[in-house]
């Protein structure tokens, strides 16, 4: 293949650092940096002419394994094709390996931001969170970002597809197994002045209502998340002595202000030596949290098609009658999360990926 002759191409083992299984096995693996449009579009039909595996690369901030390739592949490292391309004033189209952090400093000089991004936003590629994130700040409000945030894609697959409308859920989410993602629109809306809070409770009762409040008030409210006091001080170093504390960010005051933000709020909450557990859990439900005795729980509140529903992820030794999360497949991943997003991917999967060479067996 021509474009292994590049100066780009490298078979150096990636540090995959923010996974959560083991380091997996590189051997028989490559990976290749692309600058532009042409040299992806190279790489793109010369590895679908010879059946050569491709898996998009942006940041690896993934915990969900989606990077953990099952055959050896080429990885096309999309972090030096960044920059915004256009924008107006309700949206903004940007490449695909673009800092979300760039993108959000740009549109607040304009008093606009994205609807949902990643708490990883200040190290997270927009093209990453797309194809591997589902909610963030401005979840609580929207949920996930599956349908509020994007609204064309440019995709190179067997060929360039321009996908709008319904279209764009098959790559929402999809961890890059129904191609690679090259440009997208995005959506913007406007930024409101949010402030980093916290509320401790002593029971699960009291946060319960207070969720509750906020969402009534959901439009001035744009992260709400549970952690208990382990994970709380574990992500912002605070100490707290009652056992449960909500962190909001929200434009209204509502407690104690934060130090710190979210920016690493997941990533940081994994434990490699401990089981991971998740549950979606209604708020009638919530005192499933008291079943975790020892461990860290970080629980995201997000606006699941129009109720409040806590995903929560548990990091601990214990075992727990909960499920424990290996999320290995994206069909494993949105079957809890959105079974319509889950089956236009499988679809677009069809159409333009008969072969499997878009991260092969993931899906």
């Amino acid at each position: 293949m021509k474009c292994l002759d590049s100066a780009n191409f490298s078979t150096v083992n990636l540090n995959m650092k923010f996974i959560y299984d083991e380091q997996p096995n590189l051997s028989g693996c490559g990976v290749i940096r692309v600058n532009d449009e042409e040299e992806i579009d190279q790489v793109v039909k010369e590895c679908v002419k010879e059946k050569v595996p491709i898996i998009p690369l942006g940041s690896g901030t993934t915990n969900f394994g989606q990077l953990i390739p099952n055959k050896p592949s080429l990885f096309v490292d999309l972090s030096q094709f960044n920059g915004v391309i256009d924008e107006d004033t309700t949206s903004v189209k940007v490449r695909s390996g673009t800092k979300v952090i760039d993108i959000l400093n740009r549109l607040r000089r304009e008093g606009k931001t994205l609807p949902v991004y990643p708490s990883s936003f200040a190290i997270s590629t927009i093209g990453g969170f797309i194809e591997g994130g589902s909610g963030g700040p401005g979840s609580f409000k929207y949920g996930t970002h599956f349908r509020v945030l994007t609204r064309e894609m440019d995709l190179i697959a067997y060929e360039d597809l321009k996908l709008s409308g319904k279209e764009i859920l098959g790559v929402t989410h999809a961890w890059g197994t129904t191609g690679v993602l090259k440009e997208a629109t995005l959506n913007i809306v406007d930024d409101q002045d949010y402030e980093m809070q916290y509320v401790p409770f002593s029971d699960l009762e009291s946060l319960r209502k207070e969720i509750e409040v906020l969402f009534d008030q959901k439009d001035r409210v744009n992260l709400v998340s549970v952690y208990n006091k382990e994970g709380f001080t574990s992500i912002f170093g605070e100490q707290e002595e009652k056992e449960w504390i909500l962190v909001v960010s929200s434009s209204k005051s509502i407690g104690s202000n934060l130090k710190t933000d979210e920016k690493l709020s997941f990533a940081t909450t994994v434990r490699p030596n401990s089981k991971w557990f998740g549950a979606k859990l209604s708020l009638k439900e919530i005192n499933v949290m008291k079943e975790v005795k020892r461990g860290v729980i970080h629980g995201e509140v997000m606006n699941h098609f129009g109720e409040p529903v806590i995903f929560m992820d548990v990091f601990t030794r214990e075992n727990l009658k909960m499920r424990e999360n290996k999320f290995n497949t994206v069909k494993e991943r949105l079957l809890g999360l959105d079974k319509e997003v889950l089956n236009e991917v499988m679809e677009l999967k069809r159409r333009v990926d008969p072969w499997d060479i878009f991260n092969p067996g993931k899906l």
